[in-house]
């Protein structure tokens, strides 16, 4: 009895918070790291996963021309710019799970979708805390010559 007493007082006395930092992945990072990152749109929410019609093969090969990513999870820290929806055009980095057989995106805070909307992308160039960011805006003139603006 005495020793439930004991844990129970130290489970209560011993509160201590945890801080959940993101340390975001760098975009040279991501590129390194990616098996694959294309330009693409949404076509279809599956599930868990989302199902992307590929625009333009950026690095990697994937010879098809629609692709099944799994979705970005929300988590404490870190948050997907809106619900996922059909129509919506984007940067995708990409690593293969090999054991699921399934695509995930690269950064624990989503960095790996990058959002293009009216020819321009919007990325978070540099966060440094879970409270802070920045945007930056790249506008595509041409598929191979993006400029900053």
């Amino acid at each position: 009895m005495m020793e439930k007493i004991f844990v129970l007082l130290f489970l209560i006395f011993s509160n201590s918070q945890t801080k959940a930092d993101l340390m975001p992945t760098s975009v040279s990072q991501m590129i390194e790291e990616a098996d694959l990152i294309v330009h693409g749109k949404i076509t279809k929410i599956i599930n868990g996963d989302i199902e992307v019609s590929i625009i333009q093969n950026v690095k990697g090969k994937f010879k098809k021309k629609k692709i099944v990513i799994e979705k970005f999870q929300d988590w404490m820290c870190a948050s997907r710019y809106k619900p996922y929806a059909a129509g919506q055009e984007e940067l995708f980095f990409l690593q293969k799970n090999k054991e699921k057989n399934i695509w995930n995106i690269i950064g624990g805070g989503d960095e790996g979708e990058i959002p293009i909307v009216n020819n321009i992308l919007y990325f978070k160039s540099a966060f440094p805390s879970c409270s802070q960011s920045t945007l930056s805006l790249i506008h595509i003139s041409e598929p191979t010559r993006p400029r900053l603006i």
